[in-house]
């Protein structure tokens, strides 16, 4: 299991695809058990419980409502970050009132307007309901908001700190962690480059948005979200251009990622084992991102 365990978590260090349904078979029966007793002892209210266990319903597929994730005790940061994993779960559950003509994602959206992934989740429904106009048009706002922060290290620490209180050992709540967080990112930023390869040959605008929107990702708080952009960059480029040196370069910026996972796993012991992963790298990548984070410790490691 643990074995296993550290391959995946390497795989999903590259980006490849985890979601909810195949990453709970990662977990120990033990540790499944602490979460659901966690889980029904907390359903009473209480603040510091609220962001955790809205990620860890999310995470058992649960279609339990989430509303409570906007109590007046929560601060404006964390009311925004509740919103969002109340957003995401109504991609799967569109049954609960919330979730109704895109309230939960909306409400995000007000809760947040300067941040750029609650416009990409709007967008990602008005195409599923194949409204492109209007897709087009989140799209476009959201590339004028000045943050693009999916929260991935913010929750990351708040179910972080939840598994410290189950008892969950040190190296394995890194491990635990990361995986309750993750399908979550994925959610959001996973279908972005399919919508703009689909479109960007037919449509200027498209075309013109989903450049800004590469460029826009490449700025975020993730490794995840900096690759994507590269990629989305790379492959428009390639489709709806005849400049060679444009690319060129396009294709450059995206391989610059791959070399910095190099450097990194040949720098860093704990690049594919998130169980010896130090809590410093989290601290960083939470408040100058994460991109810079990777750079910091491999810089640090070489000084040594």
């Amino acid at each position: 299991m643990l074995k296993l365990g550290r391959h995946l978590i390497a795989i999903v260090f590259v980006f490849s695809h985890l979601d909810y349904a195949n990453a709970q078979p990662l977990l120990s029966g033990q540790e499944l058990a602490s979460i659901n007793a966690w889980l029904e002892s907390s359903r009473a209210s209480n603040p510091d419980n609220t962001i955790p266990r809205a990620m860890l319903l999310l995470f058992q597929r649960s279609f339990e409502s989430i509303d409570f994730v906007t109590e007046e005790q929560l601060s404006s940061e964390d009311t925004a970050i509740a919103l969002s994993i109340r957003a995401v779960q109504c991609i799967h559950e569109r049954t609960l009132a919330y979730c109704a003509d895109n309230r939960a994602a909306t409400e995000w959206l007000m809760a947040d307007e300067d941040n750029l992934p609650p416009y990409l989740l709007l967008m990602q429904l008005a195409l599923t309901n194949e409204d492109e106009e209007t897709a087009l048009s989140y799209l476009q706002q959201g590339l004028n908001a000045s943050r693009v922060n999916a929260y991935y290290f913010e929750r990351f620490f708040l179910v972080q700190e939840q598994l410290r209180n189950m008892r969950f050992r040190s190296g394995r709540r890194n491990f635990v962690a990361e995986l309750v967080v993750l399908p979550s990112l994925q959610e959001i930023y996973g279908s972005l480059r399919q919508s703009c390869l689909a479109r960007v040959e037919q449509s200027p605008q498209w075309l013109d948005a989903c450049l800004g929107l590469a460029d826009k990702l490449e700025s975020g708080k993730t490794f995840y979200a900096n690759v994507l952009g590269a990629a989305i960059r790379r492959d428009v480029t390639a489709l709806t251009s005849d400049d060679e040196a444009l690319i060129a370069a396009a294709i450059e910026q995206r391989a610059s990622y791959d070399e910095v996972r190099v450097v990194a796993r040949d720098a860093l012991d704990w690049w594919i084992d998130p169980e010896g992963r130090p809590q410093s790298f989290y601290r960083d990548s939470l408040e100058s991102g994460e991109l810079n984070a990777i750079h910091r410790a491999i810089e640090q490691q070489s000084a040594q």
